[in-house]
């Protein structure tokens, strides 16, 4: 007998059950997890050969250094973390963002990604979401990291927080998704050289393609954790 609490894979710091796995599906708007699990794979496989230049936060890490705008108290171990996880050091750092407004728990209906950028210390948000309705929740991580990142510089959101265009989406569930395949997208293109646009990249057939690709891949990495 089998429950939606039942551990699928576990893959590093990500446990994946079977009620994340069912979010695949089609009309399914991803959680966290999910999106912590695709980070994961990414710095431990497919960017691994360049750990040192860049570092993915999970949605639980962004989502705390979001609580700081609201917490005075959190702000310490925020500044802490960025010294534990070297990020002055890294190249580019991934952030997924939530529209949560409740710092205590998670929530919140539509996801998009920040990226910062240390070589134009600019920070860029690719929001599949016309409008980028995400622009405010960016704006609070970035008042945070702005001032760690860049010691002595002053924001200017409009000239440090840039937004970027990518492929919109056409449904009121695939944000998630589309994080997942812009994050994928922006390594391409720094780490190997890609040349398109992030459109051509992360585009409407490949974030179309991206939940069965991911229902494979935890399948995959299933049965060779099970051998």
């Amino acid at each position: 007998m089998t429950s939606e609490d039942d551990i699928v894979l576990s893959y590093c710091d990500t446990l994946l059950r079977k009620s994340d796995v069912a979010l695949l599906n089609k009309g399914q708007w991803i959680n966290d997890n999910l999106i912590a699990f695709w980070f994961d794979y990414l710095e431990n496989e497919v960017y691994k050969n360049v750990k040192e230049r860049v570092l993915f936060i999970s949605p639980q890490v962004v989502h705390f250094i979001k609580s700081g705008t609201n917490h005075e108290s959190n702000r310490s171990e925020i500044e802490a973390m960025v010294d534990s996880c070297k990020m002055n050091e890294k190249q580019i750092i991934l952030l997924p963002i939530n529209d949560c407004l409740n710092f205590d728990s998670a929530g919140g209906s539509h996801w998009s990604l920040l990226v910062f950028n240390s070589w134009t210390q600019v920070f860029e948000h690719y929001d599949s979401h016309s409008g980028s309705v995400n622009r405010s929740h960016a704006e609070q991580i970035v008042t945070i990291l702005y001032p760690l990142l860049t010691p002595g510089r002053e924001i200017d959101f409009d000239l440090d927080l840039n937004e970027m265009e990518c492929t919109q989406q056409s449904n009121g569930y695939d944000c998630g998704i589309h994080v997942i395949s812009n994050a994928d997208a922006v390594c391409m293109k720094i780490f190997r050289n890609d040349d398109r646009h992030i459109c051509e990249i992360a585009s409407r057939a490949v974030v179309k393609e991206m939940r069965q690709k991911l229902i494979q891949l935890i399948s995959d990495l299933k049965n060779q954790a099970s051998k």
